[in-house]
């Protein structure tokens, strides 16, 4: 089997596994089933901001602590690393994490957070309500250096198991973007499960 479908094949396992492929997939050009269409679509993210592109953060400095005032969240960030099978590590089972192999929220790039719908025992997981997020809602990341990042939606999307677009994942224009991915997750009853991610754009630092 060629290198790009044995990678392929791996990642696609992980996800209908519900774990995190993201690591492997996005260290790797054109190996996942990018291009898929999504299960369902809330909101499409919006065009580039050119006041966006003038604010941010340079230094790169960790995340430490969420809160999404829509959904009543306020959790400690961990640093997320890789597996020694280059996979995102998982996030703990309360809270989220920062995949550290991101660029820093508010730094100019795409800043990922991950975080679980449901525990494995069952319980409601820090992003339990994620698809309740609409565009225009605040996302705020406290940094270690003391600096705030301030995001505001600008949508939120759905793909079922095995279509992720693992490959396009940390395009952006430029500006500090932040993007927030959880396994498991719909955005409607109706939806096929899979993951839910938000997309949201830098508005304000302090």
């Amino acid at each position: 089997m060629a290198p790009a479908a044995t990678a392929t094949l791996v990642i696609l396992l992980v996800l209908l596994l519900g774990g995190f492929a993201l690591a492997s997939a996005l260290n790797q050009s054109g190996t996942s089933s990018a291009g898929s269409s999504p299960a369902a679509t809330q909101q499409s993210p919006s065009n580039s901001d050119p006041v966006s592109q003038q604010i941010g953060l340079g230094n790169r400095s960790p995340a430490e602590r969420l809160v999404i005032p829509a959904l009543k969240v306020d959790t400690h960030l961990v640093g997320l690393g890789n597996t020694p099978a280059n996979q995102m590590e998982l996030p703990p089972a309360r809270g989220a994490g920062w995949y550290q192999k991101s660029v820093a929220p508010g730094q100019n790039g795409v800043a990922v957070l991950a975080g679980y719908i449901s525990r494995r025992t069952g319980v409601p997981g820090v992003f339990a309500n994620l698809r309740k997020l609409h565009r225009g809602d605040s996302i705020t990341v406290h940094r270690k250096d003391g600096t705030t990042a301030v995001f505001q939606v600008t949508g939120v999307r759905s793909y079922a198991t095995g279509r992720f677009p693992a490959s396009t994942f940390y395009q952006g224009d430029g500006s500090p973007l932040l993007r927030i991915v959880t396994t498991g997750g719909r955005l409607t009853p109706k939806s096929p499960q899979g993951n839910v991610v938000v997309d949201a754009r830098i508005i304000d630092v302090r």
